[in-house]
This record gives C-alpha cells, structure tokens and sequence, in this order.
C-alpha cells in the first residue's frame, strides 16, 4: 500500500494581509486564516489516488496551535492520519528551515509520495517542494497537473513549463507539488465531519524528532528580511472635455496619425 503524506500550510486571508513594520514579519492575530488553496488540491488528488489504488494518506503541518482545525478538514475529507508540529523552536522559520524540519518528520514517518501545492498564497516562493526533495532524497515534479498511478512504484505525470507542458515517469519515493489545474476539490461529508469531530490529532514538538534543533526556526534560517515597503499608490482621475479645453473640436487619433 501507498504511503502518502501531504504538506497543508494554513495561509491568512490575502484580502487581510498586514505587516509588522518592526518584526518585519506577517501579522497572523486577528486575521482569518485558511487552507492554502493548492494544498487543498494535493489533499483531493491524494484521496483520488487512495480511491483507485489503496493509500494510507497523512496530513501534516508545521504551525500554530490553531492549524489543528484546518487538519480536522483534511480527515473530514478521508485522510487517515494527521500531524501538527507546533513548538517555539519552530517560529520565524523560512523555507529551508521549514523544508528542514518537515524533511525530519517525513521521515520518521515513512513515505512513498509526498504531495503539496505548487507555492503558498502568503509567500508564493514555490521553494518549499524542491528543498524537501533534495533533502529526503526524492524524485522531484514540480506544477504536476495529471498524474496516473502505473503500478510498481512509477507515476506518470504531466507538468506545465513555460512553454508548454512535459510528460515523465516519476518513480517513488516522489515528491510532488501541483497546480491547481489538477483537480476539483469535493466538499466533506456529513459522515466525515463528524469523524473529524472526534478524532485525534497527533502533536510533535522538536523533542519529538530526530534533528538538528540547530536547524529548527529562526536559528536555522539564513535569509532575513531586511526591510519592507508599501508599493501602492494613489491615482487622481481627471476628466476631460472631449471638445478640449480651449474650445477646439476633438480629432480622432487615427487622422492625427495619418498626418
């Protein structure tokens, strides 16, 4: 059987987004969060996937306390297991050290694919997939949008490039990120939203892995903002007169071009 594990990241709404001028980071209190919308969609390919072929699928998460709601959607929808890693070591990670520290926790868990969406609505480095590849070891397919499972441990898949689209074979372990052409998300069912009700979410600190804690959070983190700045601007419409301002009748663009 598959052993699957998908990456959610609980994103706030874009629409609230508000910086800390000092800490320079993103100001989460206050605002609605959700689940960051591609990873929704390697959630429903990962239930499709379990559907035709037999999963054991895992969600798993690196956040507040308060991501535990956004991983009881996910076993609403069919997941099998869910993992939240919540400790202060984690905070003020960037992509490397989340990459670090969900690459230690993939793999005490064991996996054949590791599934998530192409980049997260708050950041959009689209890095995260990539890193944790190279670190765990696996074939990397980045903005996977078709996937078959063929049997014997290979994936066919198909990928958007800039030009066009590529086909390959990806064998397992696999690491995927996909676009969010790949699927239409199902809505959870009331049998399994009250599954989700009840069921027990495992927690994992940094005394639970096996790691460099060195690596965990800020200390493990080596880009920092430097500075932030507000690139929005203003416009003052103006109306004119189509006769002029002087008076003098409009001439159409197309006779002054012809001259």
């Amino acid at each position: 059987m598959l052993r699957i594990v998908v990456l959610l990241k609980l994103v706030p709404d874009v629409g609230e987004l508000k910086f800390d001028p000092v800490k320079k980071t993103i100001i989460r209190e206050g605002v609605r969060s959700m689940t960051n919308s591609f990873d929704r969609r390697a959630v429903e390919e990962s239930l499709r996937i379990k559907e035709k072929h037999g999963a054991h699928i895992t969600a798993i998460t690196m956040g507040p306390p308060q991501a535990e709601d956004m991983l009881r959607e996910a076993v609403a929808l069919g997941v099998d297991e869910a993992i939240l890693l919540s400790d202060r070591a984690f905070a003020g990670a960037d992509t490397l050290a989340t990459s670090y520290t969900l690459s230690v926790a993939v793999r005490k868990l064991g996996f054949d694919l590791i599934m998530g969406g192409k980049f997260s609505l708050d950041a959009e480095t689209g890095q995260l997939i990539p890193e944790l590849a190279e670190l765990v070891g696996g074939n990397l397919a980045t903005n996977v949008t078709m996937e078959q499972y063929m049997g014997d441990g290979v994936f066919s898949v198909t990928r958007e490039v800039e030009d066009g689209t590529e086909s390959l074979e990806v064998g397992i372990p696999a690491v995927m990120s996909v676009s969010e052409k790949i699927n239409r998300v199902r809505p959870a069912s009331s049998e399994g939203r009250e599954r989700a009700k009840t069921f027990q979410i495992t927690r994992w600190t940094a005394s639970d892995l096996d790691g460099d804690s060195s690596r965990f959070g800020s200390s493990g983190s080596p880009t920092r903002v430097i500075s932030l700045y507000d690139s929005s601007y203003g416009r003052e419409p103006r109306v004119f007169d189509a006769a002029g301002g002087s008076g003098r009748p409009w001439t159409p663009l197309s006779t002054l071009l012809k001259g």
